[in-house]
């Protein structure tokens, strides 16, 4: 079980584009002001799980009441409904069967190796145990932060409708639990929501647990500042998109990005698997300092993070420029909507690459850029490349394209829907790799390498 510091809830993709006079690249950063989110608790920190004492003495089947003293819960369960099953009518068995099911539910939500059906049986122990103690109300406050940590669960492994389905069904019957609002407002926040998030973190400043108190108030200290600049934006939206402009309307403009992205949906369903299958907010400026004011290098021209941002500038450069930013920020948009965490650098920049030029990387270029760089081994280009030099910076997102454009050559098309496919599952990159393509990461690694020829 890991720490709270070690827990990541949500990990912001922010897809930095360099205007570049040989090569555009771009940069992932978790970047304007929305650092990786850190899930401040355990979920038995969250819930608790001690099995209580009076509950485990009133049984009297001394098996029973071993397995549930010594924390056995499957054992306890299996012996508690047998018991029931018998035709026992002891009150106190069907409490403890309650609360054995409910502290078998925690651990398996806790468990890091937990997967989809692991959820499943914690989802349906939670339900069970719920129906059972119905009238313990302080049980069913911890029952339905349950439900929201489920809810988590299934975010985090890309089964984002359903997880917050989960995480609102818990606030449906504890609508201002703190900790249901922090996970709420959290995710909202991600999803670039930040006006809906705010009163929901809000309340999870009011937690009595101060990780909860002190996430919640980080999460509103990074969105204070749009919140309050976005307040006079005006609006323009349909059903894929939500475009909030700095300033006045520009309607031409409006009508020129919904064409392009809408455009671009095929192209990176071909690529990624799917388009973004939640509304996508698009942020456009019309001063140039956006990127100075999010802690970025001035010569940013588009970013994701959670939300894309591009400045009204760009449509004057022409349509091909406006829809190469516009293309590569969509691509980062659909693979964070897929995975609902952000994917590793080398493979998430090289996939918003392939959407924006093309799935046949111009080699000579590539080999170029990262020679005048030197190559990076990929294990090293797994989080953002803010902190490097133009060169290096060149570099790396050329071995990012070039990476994208190997499994192409090697797998199709399919091959990176593949990959991306066993992530959105829950496996790590380097397991899905293995099941996708074939190689692990070192041996990807060194066939690229050759692949571009250095």
């Amino acid at each position: 079980m890991k720490s709270a510091e070690d827990r990541i809830i949500y990990s912001i993709v922010g897809g930095v584009l360099i205007i570049g006079t040989c090569l555009t690249v771009a940069l992932l950063a978790f970047t304007g002001k929305l650092s990786a989110w850190k899930f401040p608790k355990t979920v038995d920190e969250i819930t608790g799980t001690k099995l209580e004492s009076a509950a485990a003495g009133a049984v009297q089947d001394p098996e029973a009441q071993e397995a549930l003293t010594s924390g056995q819960w499957e054992k306890a369960i299996t012996r508690l409904e047998f018991l029931l099953a018998s035709g026992v009518s002891d009150p106190s068995v069907a409490r403890a069967l309650g609360i054995a099911l409910y502290n078998s539910a925690v651990e398996l939500s806790d468990d890091e190796s937990s997967g989809p059906a692991e959820w499943s049986r914690a989802l349906a122990r939670f339900q069970k145990s719920d129906a059972i103690l119905a009238s313990d109300e302080a049980h069913r406050v911890k029952i339905s932060r349950g439900y929201g940590t489920i809810g988590l669960r299934l975010y985090e492994s890309g089964q984002r409708e359903e997880g917050k389905r989960r995480i609102e069904e818990g606030r449906t019957r504890h609508l201002t639990d703190p900790y249901l609002c922090y996970l709420a407002g959290a995710i909202k926040a991600v999803e670039g929501y930040y006006a809906d998030a705010q009163p929901l973190l809000t309340r999870g400043t009011e937690s009595p647990d101060a990780g909860i108190r002190a996430a919640s108030a980080k999460m509103l200290s990074r969105i204070a500042g749009d919140v309050k600049a976005e307040a006079n934006y005006a609006v323009t939206e349909n059903a894929r998109l939500t475009m909030r402009f700095e300033g006045s309307p520009r309607p031409e403009l409006a009508a020129k990005i919904q064409t392009i992205l809408a455009s671009e949906e095929g192209n990176i369903a071909a690529i990624v698997g799917r388009a973004p299958s939640r509304k996508t907010e698009v942020i456009i400026y019309t001063s140039s300092q956006f990127a100075q004011a999010r802690g970025l290098p001035d010569w940013v021209g588009g970013l994701f993070d959670g939300r894309i941002r591009v400045s009204a500038g760009d449509a004057s450069e022409g349509d091909d420029f406006l829809r190469s930013i516009l293309s590569h920020e969509y691509a980062h948009a659909a693979v964070y909507d897929l995975l609902g965490r952000s994917a590793p650098g080398w493979l998430d920049e090289g996939i918003a690459q392939v959407a924006q030029y093309g799935s046949s990387p111009p080699v000579d270029q590539l080999r170029s850029k990262i020679a005048a760089a030197g190559w990076k081994p990929l294990s090293s280009l797994n989080s953002n490349f803010t902190g490097m030099g133009g060169v290096a910076a060149g570099g790396a997102y050329a071995q990012a394209y070039a990476v994208a454009g190997f499994i192409i050559q090697r797998n199709g098309l399919g091959g990176i829907q593949s990959l991306l496919g066993f992530m959105s599952r829950g496996a790590d990159a380097e397991s899905a790799l293995r099941q996708s393509v074939g190689f692990d990461l070192a041996t990807l690694d060194a066939e690229t390498k050759k692949w571009v020829g250095l």
